[in-house]
């Protein structure tokens, strides 16, 4: 999530990407009708914003090798448990994982 919300940061444009995503998935946390769930997706994206906002000039580089790396482990992790990740089953899954790793 952190990598993917530094590549949205990268896109110009009138809009913020970034931004745009956030409240695109706070609407959908909001759905869950959980102030908890909420409250964790918040806790979760403040300090993903503050500490993207401090890395300056290589965050398209940074964050380009980390969804790269992480999505690669993800599915080195997926083979070894012998297990298709549940996001191919169901969009929303995506959504969901960061939630999961909370949990």
């Amino acid at each position: 999530m952190f990598s993917l919300l530094g590549l949205l940061q990268c896109i110009p444009g009138p809009i913020s990407c970034e931004l745009v995503f956030i409240a695109g998935s706070l609407i959908y946390y909001v759905r869950c009708q959980s102030l908890k769930v909420y409250a964790i997706v918040a806790a979760q994206i403040v300090p993903m914003l503050i500490l993207l906002n401090q890395i300056g000039d290589q965050k398209l580089w940074i964050c380009l090798s980390i969804f790269i790396v992480a999505w690669i482990g993800q599915f080195i992790g997926h083979k070894i448990e012998g297990k298709k990740p549940s996001f191919t089953a169901d969009i929303q899954f995506l959504w969901i994982g960061p939630l999961w790793i909370f949990s």
